[in-house]
């Protein structure tokens, strides 16, 4: 088979799985090539040791905090920025997979969001090897991100008050965004690969796909 390879991963046990599963897959026979960013880790496992690999840019710019609504609302603008600076990247490396006559889309996680767009413009069978979803949205680590503010002492029209009330808001509202799009990103792969019935259960309960 001709399979295409996609992840933006650190080093760490991620890549170490990733590495070995390109290696035994050119052991058996068949064509890899890998699209990652440029910010995907290298000095551990490369796969460039073992195929061809395409680098792709990925670019944003951090939203402006110099002052006090710019401060407010950098969560939500940042969290948009790269989303849409991540589905450009994806669209691009989809579109030279497309191009290049791939059998396989095999995808893998990334550092910001586990679950990407490049499921959503491949034009051939899609596979996501997903070790875990963002335990950051669904479980406690150390604490739910979801669980409103508690009541104020001082009273709930205290400038104070209103200010951390509004900054909760929008950070709950960037971190409900993203949720949303991992969401969305799994339901597009045709199948998703965990390592173990407990990590199943793990991606089945937040996402709802087994």
């Amino acid at each position: 088979m001709k399979i295409a390879v996609w992840h933006n991963l650190p080093s760490g046990g991620g890549k170490r799985a990733l590495f070995y599963h390109v290696r035994g897959l050119v052991e058996r026979g068949h064509h890899v090539e890998a699209w990652r960013p440029p910010v995907a880790g290298t000095e551990y496992l490369p796969l460039s040791e073992l195929v061809r690999e395409h680098v792709v840019p990925l670019r944003w710019e951090s939203a402006r905090e110099d002052g006090r609504v710019a401060r407010l609302v950098a969560p939500y603008v940042n969290i948009k920025r790269r989303l849409r600076a991540m589905d450009e990247h994806c669209q691009e490396c989809a579109t030279q997979i497309n191009e290049g006559g791939y059998d396989l889309l095999f995808a893998n996680a990334s550092a910001f969001f586990h679950t990407t767009m490049v499921g959503r413009y491949a034009r051939m069978p899609r596979v996501l090897y997903l070790p875990e979803p963002r335990r950051a949205l669904y479980e406690a680590v150390p604490e739910l991100p979801w669980p409103a503010l508690p009541d104020p002492s001082g009273g709930f029209w205290s400038i104070a008050y209103l200010k951390r009330f509004i900054g909760n808001l929008i950070e709950v509202q960037a971190l409900r965004i993203q949720a949303r799009e991992e969401v969305s990103n799994a339901r597009e792969y045709d199948a998703i690969l965990a390592n173990s019935l407990f990590r199943r259960e793990s991606i089945l309960r937040p996402y709802g796909i087994a």
